[in-house]
């Protein structure tokens, strides 16, 4: 029985091949299949007409209104979808009595609207599994970079605290070095109103040179108070009620 054609290839994703045959359809794509293409043809769709004429007079104005999108003038490929084919050889086959009966063609017409949901459903379906995978790795890359900055933000911290101790005790082995050669005996005094013999009180000249550090760096006290692992927190509050200016101190160092 005469028809006209729809073939698809994956060989060749997004055409389509219009034509005609005195033959079947599928006869048609296994002559095509053997000859010009490096893998089968597929059957998507095809209408029988009453003869092989008419047949031919609808893929030539099928050919003709959709001549914009002839991938090759010399070819029968087009590239528009096969629910959108069907939708154009069927109404050129109905306005030329081409079909056997108008029950046939509103069937396939039904026939051609299904495959053209089904083809805008799968669309959607691979566009949404697209955005997925795009926010998923979008977020990935976005966590990678939070946690490669905390990373770096403790090194920094953990390095400049390594700095900031390591300057704190020697200031804090200078007092001491002072006090224990009995270099400022008249300023310990001054401080205490007498010898600083105790471990408090030797603890005392330990946070002067803390305060001094932290005057060099311009951080308070209560910043530095507020840091669990400095080691002489428990005497700051202490200390501010025994010495009025501490950083007086300083000039003692200099």
């Amino acid at each position: 029985m005469p028809c006209v054609y729809i073939l698809t290839n994956p060989a060749i994703p997004g055409l389509i091949k219009i034509g005609f045959t005195s033959d079947q359809a599928h006869e048609r794509a296994k002559t095509l299949s053997g000859t010009s293409a490096p893998v089968p043809f597929d059957v998507a769709w095809s209408i029988e007409t009453l003869t092989t004429d008419l047949a031919r007079e609808v893929e030539q104005e099928v050919h003709a209104f959709l001549s914009a999108t002839r991938y090759n003038p010399a070819r029968e490929f087009f590239q528009l979808s096969v629910a959108e084919a069907i939708d154009h050889i069927e109404r050129i086959a109905y306005e030329k009595s081409a079909v056997s009966s108008n029950l046939e063609c509103v069937a396939r017409f039904i026939e051609a609207e299904r495959i053209q949901k089904e083809e805008e459903l799968a669309r959607q379906k691979a566009e949404a599994a697209r955005k997925a995978l795009q926010e998923k790795e979008e977020q990935r890359r976005a966590a990678e970079a939070a946690r490669l900055a905390q990373v770096q933000k403790e090194r920094d911290a953990h390095e400049e605290g390594k700095k900031i101790t390591a300057e704190m005790l020697d200031l804090a082995k200078k007092i001491v070095d002072f006090i224990d050669i009995k270099m400022i005996d008249y300023d310990r005094k001054s401080f205490f109103g007498k010898e600083p013999r105790s471990s408090f009180e030797r603890n005392v000249f330990f946070s002067i040179a803390e305060l001094i550090k932290a005057s060099h760096y311009k951080i308070t006290a209560e910043q530095l108070a507020a840091k669990p692992d400095e080691p002489l927190a428990l005497y700051r509050t202490k200390l501010s009620h025994h010495i009025a200016n501490p950083y007086k101190f300083h000039e003692l160092l200099r």
